[in-house]
């Protein structure tokens, strides 16, 4: 798909359901602004991008390396848009006189994970191979996409409150 603004989730999900990308973009404003279930939904699409590119890599044969290349690219532009709506919601609903501390806090938790995140998949890819640790990272990230869905705080936290 060429239709391409932000991680192309919106010109997939209308390739997909054979919708004009234009009426996805619009009910995703609408939805944002009228209660921001738009805000957590592109979060998960981001969520599930990365997944599904996780899984396709992990699919994928040695001699496919522009493939991978592709989908490295692809997964690495949902990033910044994930991230993007994520300190948007910080900002929002955390009040002023804490918001400092809490990025802060966020930030550091963020640069911790990262060795971490890395000797494991090291670890687990010395141990079932590179190909299916991509394939069972992928799997995995879909399944904390469903789960970060299925929680109702995440749901409603960019609700109006009453």
């Amino acid at each position: 798909n060429n239709d391409r603004v932000f991680a192309g989730v919106c010109g997939g999900l209308g390739e997909y359901f054979a919708v004009d990308t234009v009426v996805i973009r619009l009910l995703w404003v609408v939805f944002t602004v009228m209660g921001g279930a738009g805000l957590i939904a592109y979060i998960i699409a981001a969520i599930i991008v990365m997944g599904i590119g996780l899984v396709l890599t992990g699919l994928l044969r040695p001699e496919q390396l522009m493939v991978f290349v592709v989908l490295a690219g692809i997964m690495g532009i949902t990033i910044p848009f994930y991230h993007g709506v994520l300190m948007t919601i910080f900002q929002t609903k955390i009040p002023e006189e804490y918001l400092g501390r809490v990025l802060s806090l966020s930030s550091s938790l963020s640069m911790i994970a990262m060795p971490i995140g890395l000797i494991l998949a090291g670890t687990f890819a010395d141990a079932i191979g590179v190909e299916k640790w991509f394939f069972v990272s992928g799997i995995l990230t879909l399944v904390i996409a469903l789960a970060f869905y299925l929680m109702p705080a995440v749901r409603g936290c960019c609700k109006e409150e009453s």
